[in-house]
């Protein structure tokens, strides 16, 4: 048998908005593994740090590259390939938990800010306890809104009232973080009690909290 000669070499592409921005090929030595830390968001070169200086709203890390298609759609913690998956939404702390449940990481140096992507959060609807499919919006109906006020039961546009909820609301609570599902079974049926931590506002529609515009929750600073 000849001998035969084995080239290798990583290709590299980097995307911008779901378009390839640029592409080049690494064909040096192999990858070394090691027990250190993996950093994300800095360069060392020696003494000299680069840190990244963005905002950073998501990390997805795969063992096998994924189709181009497929960057920026939804993932599972589960799908195949999907080695860790950190989206950020803990809003305080130095520690952001993995989706994959594998690999938390812990955060230096960063501060939080509001996700200029307004897709960067999932949404799930709960009907009586159980998730009810949701179509998504297309990128141009996230420009019109309406005010920029929170309005409950219509929205508002121009100061006027408008697409009206044909329907009962019994309470409205909005939290800092997503609640699980187990969080939102807990108490579905009754009255908050406790565990108000994360808890921005809560709007029971009794006789007490509607006699005024109040907003029966303790005043807390946003990070």
């Amino acid at each position: 048998m000849e001998a035969v000669d084995v080239h290798e070499w990583q290709d590299i592409r980097f995307h911008v908005d779901g378009r390839e921005f640029g592409a080049d090929r690494y064909d040096g030595p192999g990858p070394r593994g090691n027990n250190g830390p993996l950093d994300i968001g800095r360069a060392c070169e020696g003494e000299d740090v680069r840190p990244l200086t963005v905002t950073v709203a998501e990390v997805r890390l795969w063992s096998t590259a994924p189709d181009a298609a497929r960057l920026g759609t939804p993932v599972s913690p589960h799908d195949r390939g999907l080695a860790a998956h950190w989206r950020f939404e803990e809003n305080a702390g130095n520690a952001a938990s993995d989706a994959t449940g594998s690999h938390p990481a812990r955060l230096r140096g960063a501060r939080w800010v509001r996700n200029p992507d307004p897709r960067g959060s999932s949404f799930r609807l709960y009907r009586n306890g159980t998730p009810v499919a949701c179509d998504p919006l297309a990128n141009a109906e996230f420009t019109d809104v309406g005010d920029r006020q929170l309005t409950l039961g219509a929205r508002l546009k121009h100061g006027r009232g408008g697409q009206a909820y044909s329907g009962v609301l019994e309470d409205v609570r909005i939290w800092r973080t997503a609640r699980t599902h187990k969080q939102v079974l807990d108490n579905l049926f009754t009255r908050l009690t406790g565990e108000k931590q994360d808890l921005i506002a809560y709007w029971p529609f009794d006789d007490v909290s509607t006699r005024t515009a109040t907003r029966p929750t303790r005043p807390r600073s946003s990070s």
